[in-house]
């Protein structure tokens, strides 16, 4: 899991791998690890800051493997994590984040932990086989490998909002169910060319706008060329080279962007 926050005091914004995560909703908090270039530290951030504006985006959903599970009755037994009085209802993470227990503590107080402190291992969610926009030169990697998209088109685009409904019960004219969010908010594009030896994906995570427009009935389905750009830890994709015009094009804007030549 990644998610994208703003750091108040620095001024700006970075991504971090969740190395836990403690609470839902509202009250949900992300431990992550910020670099910088004087200190590297462990901390939690809120979900939500006291404006209740998100301060903290989900850029990557999926939960690592190796997260463990433990609920309120159980974190409510260690002693040195109630004594703290902070609300921990549920945590998710690596079982060596909790092992740690005084150090624990002290990340739930609000304070900072040194990486070289905490003995915690440096985690990679990234995946095998793909390439990830982080910087410009992943940008000109892409475009590069592409051709800037020229003479390419899509084949297929598939978006997964991550929210679903289950358990449904009818009695009486009430209806009750389960409502669950993933915040996947995920969008795949498959892009072909007469130029590249296969086809290309990409995958959006943490979409926050997906604008379609299809090829005219009077229009071939190709592209003349596509941008892309990365500001504040957003990625933007553009099915042409100008980012001034209106929204007379594809349009995607999404908090993270990995791609691959399909194998």
């Amino acid at each position: 899991m990644v998610v994208r926050i703003y750091d108040k005091e620095r001024e700006t914004y970075f991504k971090s791998e969740v190395y836990a995560m403690i609470n839902i909703g509202c009250y949900a908090r992300y431990l992550v690890l910020v670099s910088g270039p004087d200190e590297n530290y462990f901390k939690f951030y809120d979900m939500f800051d006291e404006s209740a504006n998100p301060q903290l985006n989900i850029a990557v959903s999926a939960r690592p493997a190796e997260w463990i599970y433990k609920d309120k009755d159980f974190l409510s037994e260690i002693k040195v994590l109630s004594d703290t009085n902070v609300r921990l209802n549920t945590f998710w993470g690596y079982d060596w984040v909790l092992e740690k227990t005084a150090l624990f503590a002290k990340l739930l107080k609000g304070e900072k932990v040194n990486l070289g402190e905490s003995g915690f291992p440096l985690v990679d969610s990234s995946l095998s086989g793909w390439n990830y926009i982080e910087a410009q030169k992943d940008i000109d990697s892409l475009l590069t490998a592409v051709g800037g998209f020229h003479d390419s088109f899509i084949i297929n685009l598939e978006y997964i909002s991550g929210k679903r409904i289950g358990n449904k019960k009818r009695s009486d004219n009430e209806i009750s169910c389960e409502h669950h969010d993933e915040k996947l908010r995920a969008l795949k594009m498959i892009f072909d060319s007469i130029w590249w030896e296969s086809s290309l994906e990409l995958v959006f995570e943490g979409v926050i706008t997906l604008h379609l427009l299809p090829a005219r009935d009077n229009f071939s389905g190709e592209m003349f060329d596509a941008s892309v750009t990365l500001k504040d830890e957003i990625v933007l994709f553009k099915d042409e080279s100008d980012f001034t015009t209106g929204a007379d094009c594809t349009l995607v804007k999404a908090y993270s962007l990995r791609w691959r030549f399909t194998p």
